[in-house]
C-alpha cells in the first residue's frame, strides 16, 4: 500500500493527494492526481507513505516510487544502498540518501522530501519515520540543480507501470 501527498507553497501551503492505495505487486497505478511541471519547481513537500517488502534483499538496483514511461521527472527511489530522490534518467549524484539500513522488512514508514530554491539551485532534506515508532536515521540534505523535464503519471514504479517495480 502506498499514499502520496503533495503540499505546494505558492502563497499559502496547499496539500494535494496524488495517490493512495494498493499497487499490484507487479506493476504501478495511475496517479489519482497529476501536477503541472510548476508545482514540482517550487518550494514543496512530498509525503510517501509505503511497507517496506519482507525481505529487503529483494530490492533491485532501481525500484521507483513515481514514474512516467519517458522518464525526466523527479524520482524517489529504492536500492540496494537505500532511498534516493534524483531525476529520472539522470543524473544521479547520489549526494545524500537514507541507508537500506534505516529500514526494516515489512515495516511501514513514510518518507519526507522538502524541496526548496536556495542560491537558483535545487535543494532537499528527506528523512523517514517508522509508523508507531522513532526515527530510525537522522535526515538528510543536499543541494543539485536539477533541471525536470517531465512530471511523475504512475505510483510504485519508475518508468512504465511495469518497469522499476
Amino acid at each position: 500500500s502506498y499514499s502520496y501527498s503533495h503540499s505546494y507553497h505558492p502563497d499559502e501551503w496547499i496539500t494535494y493527494t496524488l495517490f493512495e492505495g494498493a499497487t499490484p505487486s507487479a506493476s504501478g497505478a495511475d496517479l489519482d492526481v497529476v501536477l503541472e511541471q510548476t508545482f514540482w519547481e517550487g518550494e514543496y513537500k512530498l509525503g510517501i507513505w509505503f511497507t517496506m517488502p519482507t525481505d529487503l534483499g529483494s530490492i533491485g538496483d532501481w525500484n521507483g516510487l513515481l514514474g512516467r514511461d519517458d522518464g525526466g521527472h523527479p524520482y524517489p527511489y529504492f536500492n540496494r544502498d537505500g532511498l534516493w530522490f534524483e531525476k529520472q534518467n539522470g543524473p544521479h549524484p547520489q549526494a545524500a540518501g537514507l541507508e537500506l539500513s534505516c529500514f526494516e522488512g515489512g515495516a511501514s514508514y513514510t518518507a519526507s522530501v522538502y524541496h526548496y530554491l536556495e542560491g537558483g539551485g535545487d535543494c532537499f532534506d528527506m528523512s523517514v519515520e517508522r509508523i508507531g515508532a522513532e526515527a530510525p536515521c537522522s535526515p538528510v540534505s543536499w543541494c543539485y540543480d536539477y533541471d525536470y523535464d517531465n512530471v511523475p503519471l504512475y505510483a510504485g514504479c519508475g518508468y512504465g507501470k511495469e518497469d522499476e517495480v
